[in-house]
């Protein structure tokens, strides 16, 4: 299959976020000391190109910022038009932040 060049026309955004648990000296210390330690976690807000797959834009936050308030970062680091804007849960800062799109899918 044939991808198009990202950038080559508008895309259509497919937005969602997901947990990243990190890992470092912390699960070292549990292996060789039996010890509990305290586990970080953070959020990654990714935005694909629904046509190609690729990666349009993502950022990573804390565990507890919301997705709405993303919106407008992840929108930023698309360098082309948007011609749709897909989230799994809509909701009304998301719906809002979305606004200046003109019609959103979301």
């Amino acid at each position: 299959m044939v991808r198009p060049c990202p950038g080559s026309g508008p895309v259509h955004l497919l937005v969602d976020s997901t947990g990243l648990k990190l890992c470092g000296s912390g699960e070292w210390l549990l292996e060789k000391h039996g010890t509990k330690t305290r586990r970080s976690w953070r959020k990654l807000h990714i935005a694909v190109d629904a046509d190609t797959g690729w990666i349009a834009a993502a950022t990573v936050t804390t565990n507890d910022v919301d997705d709405a308030s993303q919106v407008g970062s992840l929108l930023d680091q698309v360098s082309g038009p948007v011609a749709s804007f897909t989230a799994d849960e809509p909701s009304p800062p998301l719906l809002a932040a979305v606004g200046y799109l003109g019609s959103a899918d979301a």
